[in-house]
């Protein structure tokens, strides 16, 4: 489609994605694909301004960051607008400054085609990108080539009046929900041409596949940490009698396979706790993040529910008071959004070149990334919904490789793993799919039955016990 055009090479192609890190992969995808004699990408994260070059063809950004520019200057070339993990951008944090891209992007191929741009009737939203947003650095370099104007740029061959709108995600279910994210993208798509929007859908997708081995343990909340210790060093003794066999072999020429596993947790604080105990050597890593542990409903919760959640926040109290024998000081990396964006990518592109073996992280490293050979995964907190439980799978065991997924669940999470459990090899995970947290609404009615069912029992007998589930091949 760029070699195509003729005239002055300015930004056609507009790419939105959910996080700093997923920008950076997209741009070296597209380094690595295109000569940057031809063509180049334009980045825009929180710490990297919006600079077109002479040969920009491309803007890759996170859109919360692509607001912050002269929005009706940004989008007047653009002819293909692609959202990468759509479900999450058109119904997350970010949805607001999404939607709000994609509308005004409609309001000016809509103006155009009446030839009334100036006098178009704009949102209070897109009045606000025009009068306070700064100006594109560079911008108006191509669209003034030859002395032509914005309004008469189309003699180069953009098509100003009309955009391709791409929406792409691993988890994007089909369903009935009026407010699922697929429902709110065809919605908006069919609004502007119903004849022209079409589904693509892969065979396997939201399916298991053989490839993958996962194991579900259900533990109690003070054996979490000894577990794992257990999973990661089971990890390494496979690996290395693996590595002694294939050394052997022409295979050991194979270029990033060492030993990387991603432990993921809930949030940044536990994430945070739990690296400060597997390592603990990087001084720039131990600051405590930013946000508040306890919620803003705490003090209207019940006396029960306050001290879970308190027994959450002191982590260390409860889960790391054992005496264990850690073997990974100076082996772990961590993520979570608080640690600032260049270290973030220094850690990440340390894990995939194998320089670190463990990369402890929230759910910032389990959408999109593609970091080759990931020996396992491992669920130290157990995912709050299934669509967060298949990307955190689809981590390992990727291009019809092996891979290994391990989850460490307490009863809290018994009725999600048991409902992931239940889905057959020949089904997706459509119908489990919850954004809304109904399983957990459905954990809590469950927990509070049993409760009175059992107030006259004595479960002593099942504290110490660990339950295997198999969740076998669970992948996205």
């Amino acid at each position: 489609r760029l070699h195509s055009q003729s005239g002055p090479i300015i930004p056609r192609i507009l790419i939105l994605a959910p996080t700093t890190e997923l920008v950076h992969q997209i741009s070296k995808v597209f380094d690595s694909l295109v000569s940057p004699d031809q063509f180049t990408a334009s980045v825009v994260t929180p710490k990297k301004r919006l600079l077109i070059k002479d040969n920009s063809a491309v803007i890759i950004g996170v859109p919360k960051n692509i607001m912050h520019y002269h929005i009706a200057s940004l989008l007047s070339s653009i002819e293909i607008i692609v959202v990468d993990e759509a479900d999450a951008l058109v119904t997350g944090s970010a949805a607001d400054a999404v939607w709000s891209i994609l509308n005004s992007k409609r309001l000016l191929a809509d103006a155009r085609k009446k030839g009334k741009l100036k006098k178009a009737e704009m949102t209070s939203d897109t009045k606000e990108f025009v009068t306070q947003s700064k100006r594109i650095p560079n911008f108006y370099r191509g669209l003034n080539y030859r002395g032509s104007s914005v309004n008469n740029i189309k003699q180069y061959g953009l098509k100003v009046d009309r955009c391709q709108y791409i929406f792409s995600g691993a988890t994007l279910p089909h369903n009935n929900n009026p407010k699922s994210p697929f429902a709110l993208i065809n919605e908006w798509l069919k609004k502007l041409n119903p004849k022209l929007v079409h589904l693509a859908r892969t065979n396997d997708v939201h399916k298991v596949i053989p490839t993958l081995q996962s194991k579900c343990f259900i533990a109690p909340a003070d054996k979490k940490i000894e577990f794992l210790l257990r999973i990661l060093n089971s990890v390494k003794n496979d690996y290395d009698k693996n590595k002694t066999i294939s050394d052997q072999t022409v295979e050991s020429t194979t270029k990033n396979n060492n030993l990387k596993i991603m432990v993921f947790a809930n949030t940044a604080y536990f994430a945070y706790t739990l690296y400060k105990f597997l390592d603990g050597t990087d001084t720039t890593l131990m600051e405590e993040p930013l946000r508040s542990l306890v919620p803003s409903y705490f003090d209207f919760l019940l006396a029960e529910q306050k001290e879970e959640i308190m027994r959450d926040i002191d982590f260390e109290k409860y889960n790391l008071s054992a005496s264990y024998s850690n073997e990974w000081k100076g082996s772990c990396g961590l993520l979570h959004k608080d640690i600032p964006i260049e270290k973030r990518q220094e850690i990440l592109d340390n894990f995939i070149n194998g320089q670190i073996p463990i990369l402890i992280t929230t759910d910032i490293a389990s959408r999109g990334l593609d970091i080759p050979n990931v020996t396992a995964v491992i669920q130290y907190d157990f995912a709050l919904n299934a669509v967060d439980y298949l990307h955190r799978s689809g981590r390992t065991a990727r291009g019809g490789k092996e891979g290994k997924f391990f989850s460490i669940a307490t009863e809290k999470d018994r009725i999600l793993v048991e409902a992931i459990q239940n889905v057959k090899d020949t089904e997706t995970f459509d119908k489990i799919f919850s954004r809304n947290r109904n399983l957990r609404k459905r954990s809590r009615r469950a927990k509070k039955n049993k409760a009175k069912d059992d107030d006259d029992d004595d479960d002593d007998d099942d504290d110490d016990e660990w339950i295997t589930i198999d969740c076998n091949n669970i992948f996205i």
